[in-house]
């Protein structure tokens, strides 16, 4: 028999006397998807001139945006592809009962790849009765943006979902053949995990890293590229980017 001990605000499983008893995996049934990106996104700006050799300077910034519900994209995306893979399972679409600052979301996600969850978390699978749960969160890695050529531009790291600026870079509008300073880079960072909530283990789990570089639809030389998309077409570039990383990484879902 287990016990569970609170620790950070985090569920851990433990078997009691220092012996863990091997639990077998969960059959299919009901699977929770929850999705804890919130509506904050990270803006990285690099003001250093391409041949700087000096360590670069980025500069960071955290800003909300009401009604970018990447959560629900992300949710949604994955609930369809769930249902592809997995006809005849019941999926259930949960969200955080209060926002979540983005420590909160890396201590989350790590949480559960030691097999932990948070309370409100562990009270859902005790009350819909889950099989499975998939968490869909941020993580951070190399800037990937990318022309319609398939260049690849970037310096430095990125977090989650957002967008990264280059004062520097020129790029060329492909449909009106504009030339202008610096680009705008929206990007989703994103790691997907499926716990078996039976033997509280990771059965499976996926990445996804997506961007897409903009120029300026004219002319713009010393226009600031965060001018260069509107804030709808913001939203619209997340959310496509987030929607597609999602079901290209559970094409792959193999968990048993």
């Amino acid at each position: 028999m287990k016990k569970r001990v609170w620790l950070f605000g985090l569920l851990v499983a433990v078997a009691t006397q220092g012996q863990a008893q091997a639990a077998k995996a969960a059959p299919w049934s009901h699977v929770g998807v929850i999705a804890v990106l919130g509506d904050a996104i990270d803006v990285v700006m690099n003001t250093d001139a391409p041949t700087d050799t000096r360590i670069e300077r980025l500069s960071r910034s955290s800003r909300e945006v009401r009604g970018l519900d990447i959560d629900v994209v992300a949710a949604q995306t994955a609930a369809s592809a769930l249902r592809a893979a997995k006809p005849g399972v019941q999926i259930t679409l949960l969200r955080s009962p209060v926002p979540l600052s983005v420590d909160q979301q890396r201590e989350l996600a790590e949480g559960a790849r030691q097999g932990g969850l948070s309370d409100w978390m562990v009270r859902a699978i005790d009350e819909r009765k889950f099989s499975h749960v998939l968490l869909i969160s941020r993580t951070r890695g190399d800037i990937n943006a990318r022309t319609e050529d398939g260049v690849a531009i970037g310096r430095g790291r990125a977090d989650g979902v957002g967008f990264y600026v280059d004062t520097f870079y020129t790029m060329r509008n492909r449909d009106t053949g504009a030339l202008s300073t610096g680009l705008i880079a929206p990007y989703a960072k994103l790691h997907l995990q499926l716990m078996d909530t039976q033997t509280a283990q990771i059965v499976w789990h996926n990445d996804v890293d997506r961007g897409a570089a903009y120029a300026a639809p004219n002319s713009m030389v010393q226009a600031d590229p965060w001018s260069f998309m509107s804030d709808a077409d913001k939203i619209r570039a997340l959310r496509a980017l987030v929607a597609d990383g999602v079901r290209g990484a559970m094409t792959n879902l193999d968990a048993p």
